[in-house]
Protein backbone atom coordinates (compact mmCIF):
# COMPACT_ATOMS: atom_id res chain seq x y z
CA UNK A 1 0.00 0.00 0.00
CA UNK A 2 1.35 3.42 -0.98
CA UNK A 3 2.03 5.52 2.13
CA UNK A 4 0.31 8.84 2.73
CA UNK A 5 2.53 11.88 2.41
CA UNK A 6 2.42 15.65 2.90
CA UNK A 7 3.72 18.65 0.99
CA UNK A 8 5.76 21.39 2.66
CA UNK A 9 6.03 24.63 0.70
CA UNK A 10 6.47 28.40 1.07
CA UNK A 11 4.71 30.58 -1.51
CA UNK A 12 3.96 34.19 -2.20
CA UNK A 13 0.45 35.41 -3.04
CA UNK A 14 0.88 34.27 -6.67
CA UNK A 15 2.08 30.82 -5.58
CA UNK A 16 5.62 31.75 -6.52
CA UNK A 17 8.21 29.54 -4.84
CA UNK A 18 11.59 30.48 -6.27
CA UNK A 19 13.81 32.55 -8.51
CA UNK A 20 16.98 31.37 -10.27
CA UNK A 21 17.11 28.23 -8.13
CA UNK A 22 16.86 30.11 -4.85
CA UNK A 23 14.29 31.73 -2.57
CA UNK A 24 13.16 35.35 -3.08
CA UNK A 25 12.92 35.76 0.71
CA UNK A 26 14.90 34.85 3.80
CA UNK A 27 12.69 33.96 6.75
CA UNK A 28 14.34 32.26 9.71
CA UNK A 29 10.97 31.43 11.24
CA UNK A 30 9.90 29.61 8.08
CA UNK A 31 13.16 27.65 8.00
CA UNK A 32 12.67 26.77 11.66
CA UNK A 33 9.09 25.62 11.01
CA UNK A 34 10.26 23.45 8.11
CA UNK A 35 13.00 21.90 10.24
CA UNK A 36 10.77 21.32 13.26
CA UNK A 37 8.01 19.73 11.18
CA UNK A 38 10.16 17.45 9.05
CA UNK A 39 12.24 16.27 12.02
CA UNK A 40 9.38 15.68 14.44
CA UNK A 41 7.73 12.36 15.18
CA UNK A 42 4.74 14.29 16.55
CA UNK A 43 3.55 16.87 14.00
CA UNK A 44 0.54 17.88 16.10
CA UNK A 45 2.90 19.15 18.82
CA UNK A 46 4.78 21.19 16.21
CA UNK A 47 1.59 22.75 14.87
CA UNK A 48 0.43 23.61 18.38
CA UNK A 49 3.81 25.16 19.13
CA UNK A 50 3.32 27.54 16.18
CA UNK A 51 -0.20 28.44 17.41
CA UNK A 52 -1.93 27.04 14.35
CA UNK A 53 -5.62 27.38 15.20
CA UNK A 54 -8.45 24.90 14.65
CA UNK A 55 -5.91 22.10 14.66
CA UNK A 56 -8.31 19.90 16.62
CA UNK A 57 -10.01 19.23 13.28
CA UNK A 58 -6.82 17.70 11.94
CA UNK A 59 -6.63 13.92 12.04
CA UNK A 60 -2.93 13.36 11.39
CA UNK A 61 -2.31 9.80 12.44
CA UNK A 62 -0.24 9.61 15.60
CA UNK A 63 2.05 6.61 15.38
CA UNK A 64 3.80 4.41 17.89
CA UNK A 65 7.33 5.28 16.91
CA UNK A 66 10.51 3.55 18.07
CA UNK A 67 13.39 5.69 19.22
CA UNK A 68 15.97 6.91 16.70
CA UNK A 69 13.57 6.82 13.75
CA UNK A 70 13.83 9.38 10.96
CA UNK A 71 11.24 10.94 8.69
CA UNK A 72 11.74 11.00 4.92
CA UNK A 73 11.95 14.04 2.64
CA UNK A 74 11.58 13.69 -1.13
CA UNK A 75 12.93 16.36 -3.45
CA UNK A 76 14.00 16.90 -7.04
CA UNK A 77 17.60 17.08 -8.16
CA UNK A 78 17.58 20.89 -8.48
CA UNK A 79 16.25 21.28 -4.94
CA UNK A 80 18.91 18.86 -3.70
CA UNK A 81 21.65 20.84 -5.44
CA UNK A 82 20.31 24.13 -4.08
CA UNK A 83 20.93 22.99 -0.50
CA UNK A 84 24.31 24.25 0.76
CA UNK A 85 26.90 21.49 1.03
CA UNK A 86 27.16 21.83 4.80
CA UNK A 87 23.44 21.06 5.18
CA UNK A 88 23.30 18.25 2.62
CA UNK A 89 21.91 15.70 3.22
CA UNK A 90 19.32 17.29 5.51
CA UNK A 91 20.36 15.82 8.85
CA UNK A 92 18.10 13.57 10.86
CA UNK A 93 15.97 12.74 7.82
CA UNK A 94 16.14 10.18 5.04
CA UNK A 95 16.76 12.13 1.82
CA UNK A 96 15.26 10.75 -1.39
CA UNK A 97 16.24 12.60 -4.56
CA UNK A 98 14.23 12.27 -7.76
CA UNK A 99 16.37 12.48 -10.89
CA UNK A 100 16.06 11.38 -14.51
CA UNK A 101 19.65 10.20 -14.21
CA UNK A 102 19.82 8.73 -10.69
CA UNK A 103 23.19 8.18 -9.10
CA UNK A 104 24.14 5.25 -6.96
CA UNK A 105 22.76 5.80 -3.46
CA UNK A 106 25.57 7.13 -1.31
CA UNK A 107 24.28 5.91 2.05
CA UNK A 108 21.12 4.73 3.76
CA UNK A 109 20.14 8.40 4.21
CA UNK A 110 20.69 9.42 0.56
CA UNK A 111 18.65 7.53 -2.02
CA UNK A 112 18.25 8.39 -5.72
CA UNK A 113 15.11 7.37 -7.62
CA UNK A 114 14.08 7.88 -11.25
CA UNK A 115 10.28 8.18 -10.86
CA UNK A 116 7.93 9.76 -8.35
CA UNK A 117 6.14 6.48 -7.62
CA UNK A 118 9.46 4.74 -7.03
CA UNK A 119 10.42 7.46 -4.57
CA UNK A 120 7.15 7.12 -2.66
CA UNK A 121 7.38 3.35 -2.53
CA UNK A 122 11.04 3.48 -1.47
CA UNK A 123 10.21 5.49 1.63
CA UNK A 124 10.35 2.97 4.51
CA UNK A 125 7.03 3.43 6.30
CA UNK A 126 8.03 1.62 9.51
CA UNK A 127 11.48 3.05 10.09
CA UNK A 128 10.48 6.45 8.66
CA UNK A 129 7.08 7.43 10.05
CA UNK A 130 6.32 10.66 8.17
CA UNK A 131 6.95 11.46 4.51
CA UNK A 132 7.27 15.01 3.16
CA UNK A 133 7.56 16.36 -0.39
CA UNK A 134 9.76 19.47 -0.33
CA UNK A 135 10.09 20.57 -3.98
CA UNK A 136 10.72 21.75 -6.52
CA UNK A 137 8.13 22.84 -9.05
CA UNK A 138 7.84 19.64 -11.11
CA UNK A 139 7.82 17.42 -8.02
CA UNK A 140 5.05 19.52 -6.46
CA UNK A 141 2.93 19.08 -9.59
CA UNK A 142 3.30 15.30 -9.42
CA UNK A 143 2.63 15.20 -5.69
CA UNK A 144 -0.46 17.39 -5.82
CA UNK A 145 -2.32 15.04 -8.15
CA UNK A 146 -1.31 11.85 -6.35
CA UNK A 147 -4.14 10.15 -4.41
CA UNK A 148 -1.89 9.65 -1.36
CA UNK A 149 -1.21 13.37 -0.87
CA UNK A 150 -2.92 13.98 2.49
CA UNK A 151 -1.79 17.42 3.69
CA UNK A 152 -0.23 20.64 2.49
CA UNK A 153 1.80 22.65 5.02
CA UNK A 154 1.99 26.04 3.33
CA UNK A 155 3.80 29.16 4.44
CA UNK A 156 1.94 32.03 2.75
CA UNK A 157 4.06 35.17 2.38
CA UNK A 158 2.12 38.38 1.86
CA UNK A 159 4.02 39.64 -1.16
CA UNK A 160 4.18 39.21 -4.92
CA UNK A 161 7.81 38.39 -5.57
CA UNK A 162 9.69 38.14 -8.85
CA UNK A 163 9.53 34.34 -9.25
CA UNK A 164 10.23 31.96 -12.13
CA UNK A 165 9.05 28.79 -10.35
CA UNK A 166 5.52 28.26 -9.06
CA UNK A 167 3.47 25.95 -6.91
CA UNK A 168 0.51 24.44 -8.79
CA UNK A 169 -3.04 25.67 -8.25
CA UNK A 170 -4.37 23.91 -5.16
CA UNK A 171 -7.26 21.55 -6.03
CA UNK A 172 -10.66 22.17 -4.51
CA UNK A 173 -10.51 18.93 -2.52
CA UNK A 174 -7.90 20.49 -0.23
CA UNK A 175 -9.52 22.55 2.52
CA UNK A 176 -7.85 24.79 5.09
CA UNK A 177 -8.00 23.20 8.54
CA UNK A 178 -5.55 25.36 10.47
CA UNK A 179 -3.81 28.73 10.32
CA UNK A 180 -1.28 30.54 12.48
CA UNK A 181 -1.36 34.20 13.49
CA UNK A 182 0.41 36.60 11.14
CA UNK A 183 4.16 36.84 11.74
CA UNK A 184 6.50 39.57 10.52
CA UNK A 185 10.16 39.18 9.64
CA UNK A 186 12.44 41.16 7.33
CA UNK A 187 9.46 43.36 6.38
CA UNK A 188 7.47 40.31 5.21
CA UNK A 189 4.14 39.34 6.75
CA UNK A 190 3.45 35.59 6.59
CA UNK A 191 1.49 32.79 8.21
CA UNK A 192 1.51 29.02 8.35
CA UNK A 193 -1.51 27.19 6.91
CA UNK A 194 -2.53 23.53 6.94
CA UNK A 195 -4.73 22.14 4.17
CA UNK A 196 -6.19 18.62 4.29
CA UNK A 197 -7.30 16.36 1.45
CA UNK A 198 -11.00 15.89 2.10
CA UNK A 199 -11.02 12.67 0.07
CA UNK A 200 -8.70 10.79 2.47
Amino acid sequence: MTPLFSIVVATDLNLGIGKDGGLPWRLKNDIRFFKDLTLSNNPIDVLNHYSISDIQTLSIQQKQIPENTENTVIMGRKTWESIPDKFRPLPGRRNIILSRHPHQSLSSNIIFCSTFNEAIETAPTDASPYLYIIGGEAIYHMAMQHPSCAYIFQTVINTKADCDAFFPAIPEWFKEVGCSPVLTENQFDFRFKVLANQGI
